[in-house]
């Protein structure tokens, strides 16, 4: 598949995964990176299990985009999810340190 049709799906992707999870846009560039980061992962997943990978601009290589994406997204957040709590975490118990 050419770079193109992967582009082009990428943006396409991120700004549906945008309005499905219902957030605000975090920018063309990074709407079109999770887009294709999503089209890869999801092409490389579909592939290992033993199905077709996308093939151009159609919408079964939209719905591998799709599902790519929002496991990257979803990834990400809980990811980030974790480092907060992890912060918060680390900060209590410098605080109670420091009572001591």
């Amino acid at each position: 598949m050419s770079l193109f049709p992967l582009i082009v799906l990428g943006l396409i992707a991120g700004f549906i995964i945008n309005k499905i999870l219902n957030t605000i846009s975090q920018g063309m560039v990074l709407d079109v990176i999770f887009g294709l980061l999503g089209a890869l992962i999801g092409s490389w997943v579909f592939i290992s299990l033993g199905w077709q990978g996308m093939s151009g601009l159609n919408l079964y290589s939209l719905f591998i985009a799709l599902v790519g994406a929002v496991s990257l997204i979803v990834i990400f957040r809980a990811s980030l999810g974790a480092l907060f709590l992890l912060h918060i975490y680390q900060e209590l118990v410098r605080r109670r340190l420091d009572r001591v």
